[in-house]
C-alpha cells in the first residue's frame, strides 16, 4: 500500500513538472494554402511546424527556375533555397500573408494562411 502511494506521488510530481515546463502554451496553428500567383511550377513552397508558444514558423522557398527570385532584398538563385520567418510577414484582413517577389521579369506573389486549429 505504501509503495503504491509513493509511486502515485512520484508519477504526480513528474506530471506536474512536465506541465510546468510547457508553460501553459496550448495554441495550435497550421500553415495552409501556400501558393504563388501566377502559379509557378518551378517554385516549391513549404512551411515548418508552428511553435505552440511563440507562433514562430518559417516558409521555405526552393527556386528550381532558370531565373533568380527576388523577395525584398533577398535573391534566391536558381537551384537554391531560402527561408523566411513567416510570423514577420503581415497578413491582410482575410488572414492571408503575402510577399511580393520578382522572378526574372515576372511579378510573383507568394502567399499562405496561418490557421488556428486550437480546440
Amino acid at each position: 500500500m505504501l509503495a503504491s502511494l509513493v509511486t502515485l506521488l512520484l508519477v504526480g510530481a513528474a506530471l506536474a513538472s512536465k506541465l510546468a515546463a510547457c508553460g501553459g502554451c496550448y495554441n495550435e496553428f497550421m500553415v495552409t494554402d501556400l501558393r504563388t500567383e501566377p502559379a509557378t511550377a518551378c517554385l516549391a513552397l513549404s512551411a515548418s511546424t508552428v511553435d505552440v508558444c511563440t507562433a514562430d514558423y518559417t516558409v521555405s522557398i526552393r527556386n528550381d527556375c532558370t531565373d533568380p527570385l527576388i523577395v525584398g532584398t533577398r535573391t534566391i538563385g536558381p537551384g537554391t533555397s531560402s527561408s523566411i520567418r513567416g510570423n514577420e510577414v503581415p497578413s491582410d484582413a482575410s488572414g492571408r500573408h503575402s510577399l511580393a517577389a520578382t522572378l526574372g521579369a515576372t511579378s510573383v506573389t507568394i502567399s499562405w494562411v496561418l490557421v488556428d486549429t486550437s480546440p
